[in-house]
């Protein structure tokens, strides 16, 4: 199914523009590429992070 939904998105790219759209693609998938490894090797390193620090009881936030 997921196949066929990306051949028919294929084919209603207009022809003069299917090289245009396809180095468009080429691109996006090299960042979330690199984003992903990013991630990857946060994921080794990091530490949780940290909790939010909640305000006093009865304080307000300044404005």
């Amino acid at each position: 199914m997921l196949d066929e939904a990306w051949r028919q998105q294929a084919d209603a790219i207009p022809a003069h523009c299917t090289d245009t759209v396809a180095e468009l693609a080429l691109h996006c998938s090299n960042v979330w590429k690199r984003f992903a490894e990013d991630l990857g090797r946060r994921r080794l390193t990091d530490t949780p992070p940290a909790p939010f620090p909640q305000a006093a009881s009865g304080s307000r936030p300044a404005a």
